[in-house]
């Protein structure tokens, strides 16, 4: 399931549901299981809290020994509307954590209601939609939990988004 154009599943989630023991890595999916013609490959992580996570963003710093200066800047960034931000924009699928690419924005809603922030120096979070939405730029409550503990202050900052 998902090893091929003719095996798409909805989503990684439903990857996993299908196949308990599926290992993390690139999986064909068809979102609106609809016709094969706008499938797509993406990465699975399918190991990380229970698994089934479509990996939709994955980003680096434009001077991460600048730290916190304003030299510094998340890359590329998604293909979401942000006016004053000079950085490269995405609408490529990333196949795995480490290309810096970001799936076309407009998609992201079509994968699921609950997201998971992996990084090297923040803690991992999975979060659910409450009465607010990132794919739909709703403000508003999300329902997070610590994943995996990287650094102590680090969830305190993610449960104010």
């Amino acid at each position: 399931i998902g090893f091929s154009i003719d095996l798409t599943v909805l989503n990684c989630k439903v990857r996993k549901e299908k196949s308990p023991y599926a290992v993390s890595g690139v999986y064909w999916i068809d979102p609106d299981g609809g016709s094969l013609s706008n499938a797509f490959q993406v990465y699975c992580d399918q190991q990380t809290d229970g698994g089934g996570w479509t990996l939709l963003y994955s980003y680096t710093f434009t001077a991460y020994s600048s730290f916190w200066t304003g030299r510094n800047a998340v890359t590329p960034r998604p293909s979401w509307s942000a006016s004053d931000a000079n950085v490269r924009v995405s609408k490529t699928v990333p196949l795995s954590e480490t290309q810096y690419e970001a799936m076309d924005f407009s998609l992201w809603r079509s994968i699921g209601k609950e997201f998971l922030i992996k990084s090297n120096i923040k803690n991992w979070i999975a979060c659910k939609e409450g009465s607010g939405s990132i794919v739909k730029q709703k403000k508003g409550s999300l329902s997070c939990k610590l994943v995996k503990q990287v650094s102590n202050s680090a969830f305190e900052r993610y449960q104010n988004l």
